[in-house]
């Protein structure tokens, strides 16, 4: 069924492709972004992107659509002037908000940048087409079953090379345009209320802001993506006999406070265990960390945007790739790409090698 619309809009509403060189850059004045589909980690990957457009167009008005659950990342964010949320799911639908985003989507956009990384999103495209833009940019590749090319885009960009870094392919996008980034970092702005509560959720755990801290990412939600938790407790145990003086929190989602409970039993010394707090609260903790260690996840990602050192253990996924951008990242891999061969000495090892960057 999605393929035969996918055909007859091809057919109907296809838009002819242009070159780069004809769009006047010096009239584009509204710029709408749309990186409302793929994860919490795709999207912060994303965010140099509008670091890049804000730099090469100071003065225009950068819109931004994104769903629900990458909302609070992109909030504050000084590079974008106007945040449009999208409701991918039906619970989050209320005819209120979907009407407020429908009233930004037509406000009149000059140009709309569509950012596909690994998928190609059917809903993206649709909002580019209503977003009523002169003219729309995305990738050339990923082409719809059954479609014979992107007809939703008149400024088709080259097929990056699968091998860059994500933030890479997000720059290589925007190229076309004349946009150069001196910047790959990830980008998630606290205000400064948003700072004391985090300093309140911290003394509320026990947690001394005049002592280091050390958090703990335990959680994944793919399976293959953990680190297992006998490993986790081993580092932790190690790392305490090296610095007993460190506070450390385990931090879970709702889902994974099993793991933290876990954690304890196995451990020589006591934590603090964050749960049930929101997704700023949590980058506000993350952002008073000296160090936090965790998988290959999207509050990995989290960590790294609000400036923490960072250190990711990966499995399936190419940590050259996908980790955040950075010095103070380190991403470890073990040969056979599971994380359940990551041994325990080098994620110590990278600990101690990134705390004394400190």
């Amino acid at each position: 069924m999605k393929q035969r619309i996918l055909q007859f809009l091809e057919k109907w509403i296809r838009k002819t492709p242009k070159s780069s060189q004809e769009i006047p850059l010096r009239s584009i004045k509204r710029i709408l972004i749309i990186r409302q589909h793929d994860q919490l980690g795709d999207f912060l990957l994303s965010t140099p992107v509008f670091r890049a457009l804000r730099k090469r167009f100071p003065q225009a008005h950068l819109g931004l659509v994104v769903r629900t659950y990458t909302w609070p990342v992109a909030l504050y964010n000084p590079n974008i002037d106007e945040v449009l949320i999208f409701p991918e799911k039906w619970k989050y639908f209320h005819i209120g908000r979907f009407l407020s985003f429908v009233k930004g989507l037509w406000k009149g956009w000059d140009l709309t940048i569509v950012l596909n990384t690994v998928s190609h999103s059917f809903s993206s495209d649709l909002i580019a087409f209503f977003s009523r833009a002169r003219w729309v940019l995305g990738r050339e590749d990923m082409i719809f079953s059954g479609c014979q090319s992107n007809f939703f885009y008149n400024i088709l960009v080259p097929a990056p090379s699968p091998e860059l870094h994500q933030s890479l392919i997000n720059l290589k996008q925007v190229e076309l345009l004349g946009i150069s980034m001196d910047c790959l970092e990830e980008q998630l702005i606290l205000t400064g209320h948003e700072q004391q509560q985090v300093r309140q959720v911290l003394k509320a755990l026990g947690v001394f802001e005049n002592q280091p801290l050390i958090c703990v990412i335990p959680g994944a939600g793919k399976l293959e993506n953990r680190w297992p938790l006998s490993k986790f407790s081993e580092f932790m145990n190690g790392m305490h006999q090296l610095h007993p003086k460190f506070q450390w929190i385990v931090s879970v989602g709702d889902q994974e406070i099993f793991l933290a409970q876990q954690l304890v039993t196995d451990l020589s010394f006591q934590i603090a265990i964050l749960k049930h707090v929101s997704l700023r609260t949590l980058a506000g903790v993350y952002g008073k960390s000296m160090l936090c260690i965790g998988n290959d996840t999207g509050t990995l990602h989290v960590a790294a945007a609000v400036g923490s050192r960072v250190i990711g253990i990966f499995g399936p996924t190419d940590p050259q790739c996908w980790k955040p951008w950075g010095d103070r990242i380190v991403g470890i891999r073990a040969q056979d790409q599971k994380c359940s061969s990551v041994e325990v000495q080098c994620v110590l090892d990278a600990s101690e090698d990134l705390l004394r960057q400190a």
